[in-house]
């Protein structure tokens, strides 16, 4: 189980997710992800692995993110990341979404991610525990 969110960049940066189209997304490059995975691994004293592969994974202190980077593609609309862990990344995603110019749709909250709200990661946390307590009672 993960904590899903998606990187995804437009030409405001300001429009609501149903005003978010093909016509306005501005796509990624795996180069440009590549090249900020490395930096944040550099500069925040993390590990960024598997960069030639479709999953590619930055990880920290008690928590991991799965970057899905696809089969051979070179743009996308959006980056799939998903979140492990106990602890919320916050640094990192705050730094993604500065360094990529990108805001962070959070799916368990339904609304785009915020530093200073309160996020779907503590959600995702508490049902992953409820899952693990029932698979061990089992």
């Amino acid at each position: 189980m993960s904590w899903d969110i998606y990187l995804v960049r437009t030409e405001t940066n300001i429009e609501s997710k149903r005003q978010i189209s093909e016509e306005n997304i501005i796509k990624f490059t795996r180069e440009e992800v590549i090249r900020e995975l490395v930096l944040l691994a550099k500069e925040l004293g993390v590990s960024a692995e598997d960069l030639e592969t479709k999953y590619v994974h930055l990880r920290g202190d008690n928590w991991s993110i799965e970057f899905n980077l696809g089969d051979g593609m070179e743009l996308y609309n959006t980056i799939d990341m998903e979140v492990r862990g106990t602890k919320q990344p916050t640094e990192v995603l705050s730094r993604l979404k500065k360094d990529l110019k990108a805001r962070i749709l959070d799916m368990c909250a339904g609304e785009f991610w915020e530093e200073d709200c309160t996020s779907g990661f503590e959600g995702w946390k508490a049902l992953n525990t409820q899952v693990i307590q029932y698979i061990a009672e089992e």
